[in-house]
């Protein structure tokens, strides 16, 4: 099984399981058919586990950039409510203002009657 290995070091589990299914079917009475049958099952277990866990890690990757996203637009809309909040703020103090000179204008106007 160890010389069975891809370039990168990883084994070669696809060489080997058909490996082993034509030993099995060349070979069904060897005493060793039912080690055999044990290898590719459990072949069979890490290519699901395998799987399951590239899944997961595209999973995870997904959500890792859905929460950078989800941060970016957070940080986005921290700063719009900073804005408008400034926004407010100014829209206040020129109300407060409109109303000062509002009651100096009617002031004026019962001076001048």
């Amino acid at each position: 099984m160890s010389s069975l290995t891809n370039p990168d070091g990883t084994p070669d589990y696809d060489t080997f399981k058909v490996r082993l299914e034509s030993f099995i079917l060349q070979y069904p009475q060897s005493e060793w058919t039912r080690g055999a049958q044990g290898l590719l099952q459990t072949i069979n277990k890490i290519s699901t586990l395998q799987n399951k866990a590239r899944l997961e890690r595209l999973a995870l990757e997904k959500t890792n950039a859905d929460k950078a996203k989800l941060l970016k637009e957070i940080d986005l809309l921290k700063t719009e409510a900073i804005k408008l909040q400034h926004e407010n703020d100014q829209l206040r103090n020129d109300l407060a203002i409109l109303k000062r000179l509002e009651i100096q204008l009617e002031k004026r106007e019962k001076l001048l009657k």
